[in-house]
C-alpha cells in the first residue's frame, strides 16, 4: 500500500514538471511575450532598481516587524529550548532520514526569545474592520509584518519577471496572479 502512495507522489511530481515546462515553452513561443522581453531589454536597469528597492524595503519592514514582535512578546527561551531549536534547525538542514538521534549541547550561557501567533483570516479581517491596529500594538505589528511580506513578495517575483526569459516571465506572472487571487478569495470568504 505504501508503494502505491509513493508512485502517486512521483506521478504528480512528473505531471507538475511537465506542466511547468509546457508553460515555459508556451511563453517562449508567444510573440507578445517576446515583444515584451525585447521592450524590457532597454529598460531593464530601471525596472531592476524598482524591484530591488521593493525587495530591500520589504525585507527590512518584514524582519524589523518580526524583531519588534519578539521584543513585544518578551518571552525568553530557556537554555534547553535554545538547544532544542538549534537541534531542529540542524536536523532540518540534513538529508531525509528514517531514524536519527541527535544531541546538541551548548556550553555557556544562551539567549533567545520566542513568539507565537495563531490567527485565522476571519480574525485578521475583523481586526482590520475594527481598526485594531490603531490602539493595539500587537495588531499594528502584525499588519506591519504582513505589509513587509507583501512588498517582499512583489520584489522577489519582480526580480524574476524582469530578469527571466519570456517563459519564466509567464510562469512567475501566472504564479503571482494565482497567489494573489487565492489570498484575496480566502480573505473575502473569511
Amino acid at each position: 500500500m505504501k508503494k502505491v502512495g509513493q508512485m502517486k507522489k512521483i506521478f504528480r511530481t512528473i505531471i507538475s514538471i511537465f506542466a511547468v515546462l509546457l508553460i515555459i515553452g508556451i511563453g517562449e513561443a508567444l510573440p507578445p511575450l517576446k515583444a515584451l522581453e525585447e521592450w524590457m531589454v532597454y529598460r531593464k536597469s530601471f525596472y531592476l532598481g524598482i524591484v530591488f528597492s521593493l525587495f530591500g524595503v520589504g525585507f527590512i519592514v518584514f524582519m524589523g516587524g518580526i524583531l519588534y514582535r519578539l521584543k513585544l512578546s518578551n518571552t525568553p527561551m530557556s537554555h534547553e529550548e535554545v538547544e532544542e531549536n538549534v537541534r531542529s534547525l540542524k536536523d532540518a538542514a540534513r538529508l531525509p532520514y528514517t531514524f536519527r538521534k541527535s544531541d546538541y549541547k551548548i556550553k555557556g550561557t544562551t539567549a533567545g526569545a520566542s513568539g507565537q501567533w495563531t490567527l485565522s483570516f476571519r480574525e485578521v479581517k475583523e481586526a482590520w474592520r475594527k481598526k485594531s491596529f490603531r490602539h493595539d500594538p500587537l495588531w499594528r505589528n502584525f499588519f506591519i509584518i504582513a505589509a513587509g511580506a507583501v512588498i517582499l513578495f512583489l520584489g522577489v517575483f519582480g526580480v524574476v519577471i524582469v530578469l527571466g526569459p519570456a517563459g519564466l516571465k509567464l510562469l512567475f506572472a501566472g504564479a503571482f496572479l494565482y497567489a494573489v487571487i487565492r489570498s484575496v478569495w480566502a480573505f473575502l470568504k473569511a
